[in-house]
């Protein structure tokens, strides 16, 4: 248990019988995340989900952020192969998140990076 941000208790998670060295993913929406906590015991106090994004500037710091955070998708790569990789996943991105930029930021697609943010807070039932 650990405090967040605005001072309220949080919990954090681990899954059981997951190496530690294997990240678990999943996309799920408030409703799906809402009745999974609640499956497990947790009341859901208040869930917000937005559109936010991050503005690196330049295709260069877009560049600098995919070296660092791709880490697992370039890690069987040999090192002469990783810049074209990351080069054509942020080509192949600005491509798939042109439709959702424009109400974000219409003139910075290809050096920004879309997300959506789900901020939950739960309790013990």
């Amino acid at each position: 248990m650990f405090r967040n941000r605005s001072g309220q208790r949080s919990l954090a998670f681990q899954a059981p019988n997951v190496p530690a060295n294997h990240i678990c993913h999943s996309h799920i929406n408030q409703e799906q995340y809402a009745r999974l906590a609640e499956r497990n015991g947790f009341r859901v106090e208040h869930i917000h989900t937005a559109l936010n994004s991050w503005d690196f500037q330049s295709r260069e710091n877009f560049f600098a952020f995919g070296q660092v955070t791709f880490v697992e998708w370039t890690r069987s790569l040999p090192d002469a192969e990783k810049s074209a990789f990351i080069s054509d996943v942020l080509d192949r991105y600005a491509t798939a998140t042109a439709d959702i930029a424009a109400p974000v930021s219409k003139s910075s697609v290809p050096h920004t990076f879309h997300f959506y943010q789900m901020d939950v807070t739960l309790s013990p039932v």
